[in-house]
């Protein structure tokens, strides 16, 4: 995190020491506006579940088009140079993954642990972020001379996340079960996961003027987090003896039935310590074809807000 935190710092820095110079040099206008926008597109989910078919793959490799879903935004803009501008975002969209779009049939093929494992979930994401815009050309919103711009983004947010899994038709908060063995006393160094955890959107996009007042732009980016929970799945399978010693009956039958959720015909490949998910990679979610629309709300030497021309 420390890491990150100084990172992020010194692209900043280095970013705005150049947008000044390029300023001198050139003689650029500054181009200082505010927008307020709204966006909308798809995101999808990089996790334990679900996947391209066969064996689990690291990020885009593991992209798994069926889970694609809507996502919404909203956001404002300032512009504080032709180079750089600052956003403050608000998503939401939601997620999912599932074990029987990916992995293979026949226990002799890679993929096929995945398959048998047979989990599932969805869960709705709500992010706020903060997010550095890098244009690479110069850039002013409602400019004729500069009305276009591709630019990279980075920032950090929190998002907030609640898995659920369906189960005799009706949908389950996961995370009160503890469906790893989080919580019990066998298990004193499983504590149950937070559902709010830290996002890293990192993405690329265009921006283009339709008008004096009117900013049309599409963006993809990727959101790194801090948190392999977001499906629900991350360690081992627990022991369900504990699972009975903790709860009463049909509360354990419940945890039980979640925890594992395969045909029970192979019962060692999801024997207690055996391998459930993959702690090593933290889930993550893209945002993909995200079209945004923003009105720009105040511009230099104008303090007030006034009202713009929609088109």
């Amino acid at each position: 995190m420390k890491f990150l935190s100084t990172l992020f710092i010194a692209i900043s820095l280095l970013f705005a020491n150049a947008s000044a110079l390029h300023a001198q040099r050139y003689g650029a206008p500054t181009g200082k506006t505010v927008q307020a926008g709204v966006s909308i597109g798809a995101s999808t989910f990089f996790g334990d579940l679900g996947g391209s078919r066969g064996l689990g793959a690291p990020f885009i490799r593991d992209l798994d088009p069926p889970v694609t879903r809507p996502a919404i935004g909203a956001y404002l803009h300032y512009n504080f140079t032709h180079i750089m501008g600052i956003r403050f975002n608000a998503f939401y969209t939601m997620v999912s993954g599932d074990d029987a779009l990916g992995g293979a049939n026949d226990p002799s093929d890679l993929g096929w642990s995945r398959k048998y494992r047979n989990l599932s979930f969805k869960s709705n994401i709500f992010e706020v972020s903060t997010t550095i815009d890098i244009n690479f050309l110069p850039y002013i919103p409602g400019s004729d001379q500069y009305p276009f711009t591709i630019y990279g983004t980075f920032g950090i947010g929190a998002f907030y996340f609640n898995p659920k899994a369906l189960y005799n038709g009706t949908w389950v908060e996961l995370q009160p079960l503890g469906t790893e063995g989080q919580g019990l006393p066998q298990y004193p160094g499983k504590k149950k996961y937070s559902r709010i955890a830290l996002a890293f959107p990192v993405g690329m996009g265009l921006k283009y003027n339709f008008s004096k007042d009117v900013v049309f732009s599409f963006e993809i980016s990727h959101r790194f987090t801090t948190t392999d929970y977001i499906d629900d799945v991350s360690t081992v399978y627990p022991d369900p003896a504990f699972i009975y010693q903790a709860y009463d009956d049909n509360t354990a039958d419940l945890i039980t039935a979640l925890a594992d959720r395969s045909d029970k015909s192979y019962p060692q490949a999801t024997a207690p310590g055996e391998q459930r998910g993959d702690p090593s990679d933290f889930d993550g979610y893209t945002f993909a074809g995200i079209f945004s629309m923003s009105w720009i709300i105040s511009k230099k030497g104008n303090n007030q807000l006034y009202c713009p021309k929609l088109f």
